[in-house]
């Protein structure tokens, strides 16, 4: 045996020991880190080893031992925290506090573990729970050392293994899986060369995955999801067993299958419900008619509440349940709304997907549950619903949930689809807005949102107070206002736009340098800049922005202002991208006419700075100053209005 597996063996058996006696631990100095895994990050791990014991289709155990050094006290490896739920049971074995050279400070007393719930919100309904331990970190850097265990005896999926995350090193971490010998769990490595072993042991099969010396990923904005960039080990299940349930991951279709048969005829309408729904849709003519009547009546009189309770999350409570309590979380209320439809003769599928505005690790070889919301699908129709949203207009989904990968849940299985997307032409913003140079100015203005550009305003209108509406206006808006003297926000039902109307007293406007005043091309509606300002990206730049916007401002000069310059008009453009402005003079009035067209992009990093100099250019167009002067000679009375 070769010198260098006699050191590793014995670093090893150092590193084991030390973790169980918390002794002084001299490798864990930050001296010894090599410089090359300090660069952009808040923390290296040391040391971690994960054990993933599967005992049968229905018990597992999961052991965690690791160790990890901490520059930045905002750094999520600062928390030592075990998750578990009512399926299993868990114990924090051991924390360890390690200053800079590696001296013992402290071990964790077992007073100190805190027990709470995953959530505070009484709005949330789950039986996820954490044991932890608050305020255990040391002067930075510092190193913590913990040991953890749960144990589980229902079954619906595995935990992954994210040896990673962004900001964060690893000097060595290995993933250990047991399992019976005939037991098949399907495995999948992403974004790492993972150094993988096989081996037997009597009955059991044991593989294991190790990374050494990971250097950091910097954390960007817009940047590409932690699915496809930090190293991850996927696992799921052939065959699982949770409650009375048994499923499988083996197949799309299996997976779709077991989440049918867990909710299996809990859509069925209570009789109250039977007659109401037969009452509300007597008159209606056509299934367009039904369902818009039936969506309209479960926004008006259903709550949503989030309930992360059950098989996994994902059985619902059955229709009684919801029409007694009158709440349901997304799976309650969509499978109540499936057997309103199911009343008048009108099929639908339940829907998983992962709403969320990043796409979803969604592989088509490989069966990952990575599905946090439910909603519905009526196939005859080509309709898709929004079961949690009382303000959507029937038939429109929201913005983060269009053109997603989804599994349509079929009495024939699960069924890969997609849902569809409202066309880019479509989502536009239009403004218009007049400025009174009087004493006191004034503006007026109306904003139509249209597409997917409503969901703010849309929000305002439903869920905020006049105080609350006038206050977020108040903060958004870019000039300086003295007085909102009115503000109107409303949206059409038929859900083709929203709009925002609004009059108000400036206090200011442009700037006076002796008798010239200088205002900006446009200082109500300035472009979003998309650059951060970091040209020294590391990860791509992605943007899922996809709508035009159009402000037209018009300036009434004052009486005694003559124009003295006006900057020509402008247009760039940059993959899809689209800036443009002009200026001219429309009797007594300057008409500034903006354009910007957003579309979605995927850069290199290399592209990003191409980006930035697009985005410099619109700035730099956007801030080009309109002079007036002052001309006693000139003075003409105040328009009223374009």
């Amino acid at each position: 045996m070769s010198k260098l597996i006699h050191q590793c063996i014995y670093l090893f058996l150092f590193l084991w020991t030390g973790i169980l006696t918390g002794q002084n631990r001299l490798e864990y100095a930050v001296s010894r880190i090599d410089t090359s895994l300090l660069q952009n990050a808040e923390a290296v791990i040391r040391f971690e080893e994960t054990r993933l014991i599967i005992k049968s289709p229905r018990e597992y155990v999961q052991q965690v031992t690791k160790a990890v050094t901490i520059f930045d006290e905002d750094s999520r490896e600062a928390l030592v925290i075990v998750p578990y739920d009512k399926y299993s049971s868990a114990d924090l074995v051991s924390v360890f506090l390690y200053n800079a050279n590696g001296k013992l400070l402290r071990k964790m007393k077992k007073s100190e573990i805190v027990d709470v719930a995953a959530y505070s919100d009484n709005s949330i309904l789950t039986d996820e729970r954490f044991l932890g331990v608050r305020s255990f970190g040391g002067q930075l850097p510092y190193t913590l050392e913990y040991k953890w265990k749960t144990s589980y005896h229902e079954t619906l999926s595995y935990p992954d293994w994210h040896p990673q995350r962004k900001k964060e090193s690893i000097e060595h971490a290995k993933f250990i899986l047991e399992t019976p010998q005939n037991l098949i769990i399907h495995t999948k490595t992403l974004n790492a060369d993972f150094t993988y072993k096989k081996e037997t042991d009597g009955e059991r099969k044991i593989q294991s995955w190790t990374l050494i010396n990971v250097k950091a990923i910097p954390r960007e904005a817009s940047g590409p999801p932690d699915h496809e960039i930090l190293p991850l080990l996927m696992m799921s299940p052939s065959v699982f067993q949770v409650g009375e349930y048994t499923g499988s991951m083996s197949d799309w279709k299996s997976f779709g299958a077991f989440l049918y048969m867990i909710n299996k005829d809990r859509e069925k309408m209570p009789p109250v419900m039977v007659s109401l729904i037969k009452q509300m849709t007597a008159n209606c003519k056509t299934p367009k008619e039904k369902i818009d009547t039936m969506y309209h009546w479960l926004q008006h009189n259903m709550r949503y509440v989030s309930v992360q309770l059950g098989i996994g999350g994902w059985q619902s409570f059955d229709a009684t349940y919801v029409e007694k309590n009158r709440y349901g979380d997304c799976k309650a209320l969509s499978t109540f709304m499936k057997g309103m439809f199911r009343e008048v003769g009108i099929d639908a599928y339940q829907v998983v997907i992962r709403w969320d505005e990043e796409n979803s690790l969604f592989p088509d070889d490989f069966i990952y549950n990575d599905f946090n919301h439910m909603m519905i699908n009526v196939p005859s129709e080509n309709m898709w619903l929004e079961c949690t949203s009382n303000n959507l207009p029937t038939g429109e989904i929201d913005k983060d949930e269009q053109n997603k990968k989804v599994l349509l849940i079929t009495p024939e299985g699960g069924k890969i689809s997609r849902t569809p997307s409202i066309p880019d032409s479509l989502n536009t913003i239009t403004t218009q807005d007049t400025i009174f140079a009087t004493d006191p100015m004034r503006i007026s203005g109306r904003e139509e949102h249209h597409g997917n550009q409503q969901r703010i305003v849309r929000s305002l209108y439903y869920y905020a107070s006049p105080e609350e509406q006038r206050k977020y206006f108040l903060e958004h808006c870019h000039l300086t206002i003295d007085k909102l003297d009115q503000l109107h926000i409303s949206t059409e039902k038929s859900g083709s736009s929203s709009s925002i109307a609004y009059d108000a007293t400036l206090s200011k406007f442009g700037n006076v340098s002796g008798i010239r005043l200088f205002i900006p091309v446009n200082s109500i509606q300035p472009p979003h800049n998309s650059c951060s300002g970091n040209t020294d990206r590391k990860t791509d730049f992605i943007s899922i922005d996809n709508y035009t916007e159009k402000n037209d401002i018009y300036i009434a000069l004052a009486p005694d202002y003559v124009i003295e310059y006006l900057p020509s008009k402008s247009f760039f453009e940059f993959k899809g991208n689209h800036y443009s402005v002009e200026l001219n003079l429309e009797g007594q009035f300057i008409h500034v006419h903006h354009q910007i067209t957003e579309a979605p992009m995927r850069l290199t990093p290399t592209e990003y700075t191409e980006l930035c100099a697009y985005n410099t250019s619109v700035a730099k167009s956007n801030s080009q100053m309109i002079v007036l002067k002052k001309s006693k000679d000139n003075a003409r009375h105040p328009p009223n209005g374009p």
